[in-house]
């Protein structure tokens, strides 16, 4: 059996790039300035994420349907006082 063909080792430049790294601030980090919806949260739980919150509870999009039964986090289709529950609960919960 002939050797494996190795590939050519070395090293490859190319041209600086920026790489922007946003960590989620907890569960309740859910908009971002002027309470706009963000999908990766903005870093910071603040009145920006309950206004979003509360549009998207009142608009009944699936994403505020975050309690269920007894105030535990997870979805049961409802939009209810667990769904407000859970999400004060992840708000004070902090970064």
């Amino acid at each position: 059996m002939p050797p494996l063909a190795r590939p050519a080792c070395g090293r490859v430049s190319s041209a600086a790039a920026v790489v922007t790294v946003r960590t989620p601030c907890g569960g309740a980090d859910i908009g971002g300035q002027g309470g706009v919806a963000a999908a990766c949260g903005d870093g910071a739980l603040d009145n920006n994420d309950f206004v979003v919150f509360i549009n998207l509870f009142f608009a009944g999009d699936s994403s505020a349907d975050v309690g269920s039964q007894g105030g535990l986090a997870g979805s049961d289709g409802l939009f209810d006082n667990n769904d407000f529950i859970v999400f004060i609960n992840r708000f004070f919960e902090g970064c």
